[in-house]
């Protein structure tokens, strides 16, 4: 599709550095004193500039992560200054504070690759996958025996059951809008996302500790592990509770190695019964694939996928889908611990730092105090919602008014029609009308529940209306009467069983319910502790949502990069010429 194909990785890499870079200028020309947080980041980054590492505030919260990237880049920075004559009294000299904010710049555009990596190998594993389940799939299986991989199939056998065909000679706007949005586009949109875009003119943590949680995830679906450990150690010293998605990601790398095993196991049982039968020794197990018939290895897969179905109806919550998971996990931990324990070695690093000081927080920890603020998922929900969940199912009546339909032939595109039941995308939530209403309805007690229990606000919530959250909370989420508290509760559950049901339809071939279940309890574990409302925590757990459901349609991501450019808009209008004098006579802006 040349006619409206987006451009690509690299010209969409090059026009989102040009933007950042002017909007960085501007931010540095009319803000350029130290602003919120910087306070507190800048000198220290500085005095590690100057290399004195026993200094340290006692106010900062975090590990020293951003201070020693960023003293590394602004020593390479000097070095190169010096070879270039730069004058020290410049506004870009090294260790800066517009120098130092260069640098979150540089760090949100490799977020931009990393995340278009991830979406890139994730498009990849279902391409895989598609052509493995083919018209030709027995050859296709016979040809993966020899050479081990499906990319290596003959070109013409892997056309012939490709799910993606050629696209026409004169491609539409319309099938071009219908069809799932590319890696690129995508990944851009994500890199607009408010609160991480924000802060890449800004020196804060947030861009740094995305970088290096992404990469931990990409190097681990690459089987990277020892080096998904390390990127998984830089996000925990860029901020804590990224110790919490290091053991989701490993977690998930388990399911994934102890699914591999399990298929090979079964694999390997028709190999030997066919060995037995023809009296051959056992020479390699490719040598057996290609000597078993096709039609065997058919047969064997249709056995297994009827159990697989039988299993299922009998087990509408998914608690046998669960627990089989654990049961392949236990099985095969000797494997898995002999590739994992790299990324092992980060979260009981990080739980035995927890014995020790007591708490999450280095610094200021009278008022980061973990306490059980369960309605902070509420305001996740309702947050996510907003940010991702309306601007999408907008898109999606847009379409519809558009007539322009997802393309059937898209890798995520429904092979059947919807049946006038309501249709999970697993077999475990396959629940009827009613069913799914009772469902809601839990979910919204379980809200209400939460919302009824939260412990009063945080005095820094209370405290600076320089925050968006402080006229959020005061003007939405703080209730005042129990049909408001309904309304919050309802528009969160739906948020959350929408969610639910979008992360099991990208699962459902890959890693089960138990997936999904990790990825809500490692939510609930970074957001329930928390007792200060901060939309910065809700980042990392709504990007990872973003990238593991169903790819959207180029119009679904269209319209969530326009809504999220004009948030972005809005904000870098009001934070730089809508300023305001604050209590203590300094001048205040509005930021998240």
């Amino acid at each position: 599709m040349k006619g409206f194909h987006f451009e690509g990785k690299d010209v969409a890499g090059s026009f989102m550095l040009l933007s950042n870079a002017a909007v960085l200028m501007m931010v540095n020309s009319l803000a350029p004193e130290n602003y919120m947080d910087e306070p507190f980041h800048v000198p220290q980054t500085q005095q590690f500039c100057s290399g004195n590492y026993g200094v340290w505030d006692p106010k900062i919260t975090t590990f020293p992560g951003l201070y020693v990237v960023s003293a590394a880049i602004m020593r390479a920075y000097a070095w190169l200054g010096n070879h270039l004559r730069m004058d020290p009294s410049a506004a870009y000299a090294p260790c800066s504070t517009a120098s130092l904010r260069a640098v979150n710049t540089v760090l949100w555009l490799l977020c931009f690759y990393v995340l278009h990596a991830i979406l890139e190998q994730q498009q990849q594993h279902l391409q895989r996958q598609h052509r493995l389940q083919g018209p030709n799939g027995d050859e296709v299986q016979q040809h993966v025996a020899e050479r081990g991989t499906p990319d290596q199939v003959p070109d013409r056998q892997r056309h012939s059951y490709s799910p993606i065909q050629a696209s026409p000679s004169s491609p539409s706007l319309r099938s071009y809008l219908r069809a799932p949005s590319s890696p690129s586009l995508w990944a851009a949109t994500l890199s607009l996302f408010p609160l991480h875009w924000s802060y890449s003119v800004l020196f804060y943590t947030d861009v740094g500790a995305h970088l290096f949680m992404l990469t931990c995830l990409l190097l681990s679906m690459r089987q990277r592990y020892g080096l998904a450990a390390a990127a998984g150690a830089a996000a925990v010293l860029f901020r804590q509770t990224n110790a919490v998605w290091v053991a989701f990601v490993l977690g998930a790398a388990a399911l994934r190695i102890a699914q591999d095993c399990k298929v090979q196991q079964r694999a390997s049982v028709p190999q030997e019964q066919k060995g037995v039968e023809d009296g051959s020794p056992n020479t390699s197990s490719a040598q057996q694939t290609v000597q078993r018939p096709c039609q065997q290895s058919n047969q064997h897969n249709q056995q297994q996928q009827q159990q697989q179905e039988q299993e299922q109806q009998l087990d509408p919550a998914g608690v046998v889908g669960v627990c089989s998971s654990l049961k392949s996990v236990w099985c095969f931990r000797g494997q898995i611990l002999r590739l994992l324990w790299p990324l092992v070695l980060v979260p009981a690093a990080f739980a035995a730092f927890l014995v020790v000081n007591k708490g999450v927080a280095v610094g200021d920890r009278a008022a980061h105090q973990p306490v059980h603020h369960f309605a902070q998922l509420v305001y996740f929900g309702l947050f996510s919602a907003v940010l991702l969940l309306v601007p999408l199912i907008a898109a999606t009546w847009l379409s519809t008014l558009l007539h322009i339909e997802p393309n059937k032939e898209s890798l995520l595109a429904p092979q059947k029609r919807p049946s006038p039941r309501l249709h999970f995308p697993f077999p475990w939530l396959q629940l009827g009308k009613l069913a799914w209403l009772a469902l809601t309805l839990i979910v919204t007690a379980l809200c209400l529940a939460a919302l009824h229990s939260a412990p009063s606000p945080h005095p820094y919530l209370l405290a600076d209306n320089r925050h968006f959250t402080f006229y959020v909370w005061r003007r939405l989420l703080a209730y005042r009467s129990w049909f408001h508290a309904m309304i919050l509760a309802a528009t969160a559950a739906a948020a959350w069983v929408s969610m639910i049901r979008a992360l099991a339809a990208a699962q459902q071939r890959q890693h089960g319910p138990l997936w999904v279940c990790g990825f809500v309890t490692a939510a609930a574990l970074l957001l329930v502790p928390a007792w200060l409302l901060e939309f910065r925590y809700f980042t990392t757990p709504l990007l990872l949502l973003a990238i593991h459901i169903p790819r959207p349609t180029c119009l679904q991501a269209y319209a969530v990069l326009c809504f999220y450019a004009a948030i972005n808009a809005v904000t870098l209008y009001l934070f730089l010429w809508r300023p305001f004098t604050w209590a203590d006579g300094s001048v205040a802006r509005f930021m998240w």
